[in-house]
C-alpha cells in the first residue's frame, strides 16, 4: 500500500540488481515503505542482486537497523544477494553501542565495491578491501571470535 506522505527510497535497475540509496534522516515509516517497494520490484522483475547505500545516512537506531535486517532477510528470500554499503564510522560505533547485532549482513565500503561483490567478477584485491569491512564490522558488532 503507498502512503504518499511517506518519503520513498529511489530503487534504481541496473543489469540484473537494484541500488537503493537511503536518505540522510530516516522518517517514519519510510523502511516499511521501503520494505513494501523493494519486495515489489524484486517480485517483478526477478533481480539477482539489492545493494543498500547507507552512505548518506547520519544517524540510525536499533529500531531501524532491525528493520534494515529484516527487509535484507525477506529479501533474501525471493533470492537476490544482498549488500548494504557505506556505513559511516559514526553510524557503527552508535550501533556497537546499542548492542545491535550485523549476524547475516554482507557489507562493502561503498557502491562499486558492492556492485563487485554481487557481480562476483573481483579482483583479489578488490575482493579483500571488500571483505576487509565485514570483519571489522563483525568484530565490532559481535565482539571477537
Amino acid at each position: 500500500m503507498f502512503d504518499s506522505s511517506v518519503p520513498r527510497v529511489p530503487l534504481q535497475r541496473s543489469k540484473g540488481s537494484v541500488l537503493a540509496t537511503l536518505p540522510h534522516e530516516l522518517a517514519p515509516g519510510t523502511l516499511d515503505q521501503f520494505e513494501l517497494d523493494l519486495l515489489a520490484k524484486v517480485r517483478e522483475h526477478g533481480l539477482t542482486g539489492v545493494v543498500i547505500d547507507l552512505s548518506a545516512l547520519e544517524l540510525m537506531d536499533l529500531t531501524e537497523f532491525a528493520k534494515l535486517k529484516r527487509i535484507v532477510q525477506m529479501t533474501q528470500m525471493l533470492g537476490p544477494k544482498i549488500v548494504v554499503v557505506g556505513l559511516r564510522p559514526g553510524v557503527v560505533a552508535g550501533l556497537v553501542a546499542l548492542g545491535a547485532d550485523a549476524a547475516g549482513l554482507t557489507t562493502a565500503l561503498n557502491m562499486e565495491l558492492g556492485l563487485e561483490v554481487l557481480r562476483a567478477r573481483v579482483s583479489d584485491e578488490a575482493l579483500a578491501e571488500a571483505a576487509e569491512l565485514p570483519e571489522v564490522l563483525r568484530q565490532a558488532l559481535l565482539g571477537p571470535g
